[in-house]
């Protein structure tokens, strides 16, 4: 579990999972689940990555409606972006930042040397 190439093939498997069952109650707990596989500390950027990966995988197998993505645009009135553009940003920051804080809170504290020593 040391390798950081097998951590991101996982937290991508766990993202496309979250990401393709489109709920968002599975998506909180697939993304709990990346942040809690390797009980290691891990950077923010790859837990991001990996969303990222994921969402670009499934946009490539499941290409978006372009109708719906229009009445998107129209609604949200963004011009020149596409909507999806938006709602993946929003989503990959979503499950990165729930994998990070389930990483980090379950992750044992860092003790110092000195703690209880009086100075």
């Amino acid at each position: 579990m040391k390798s950081p190439y097998f951590t991101f093939v996982i937290h991508c498997a766990l993202f496309l999972l979250a990401f393709g069952l489109e709920d968002t109650r599975l998506l909180f707990t697939f993304s709990a689940l990346a942040g809690l596989f390797p009980r290691r500390h891990i950077n923010f950027f790859q837990y991001l990555s990996a969303s990222v990966a994921a969402l670009l995988l499934l946009f490539v197998f499941f290409q978006p409606n372009p109708e719906v993505s229009g009445l998107l645009a129209e609604v949200l009135g963004l011009g020149s972006i596409h909507p999806y553009v938006i709602v993946t940003f929003v989503t990959a920051l979503t499950s990165s930042f729930t994998a990070i804080a389930v990483n980090r809170i379950t992750l044992p504290a860092k003790k110092k040397q000195n703690q209880y020593m009086n100075p």
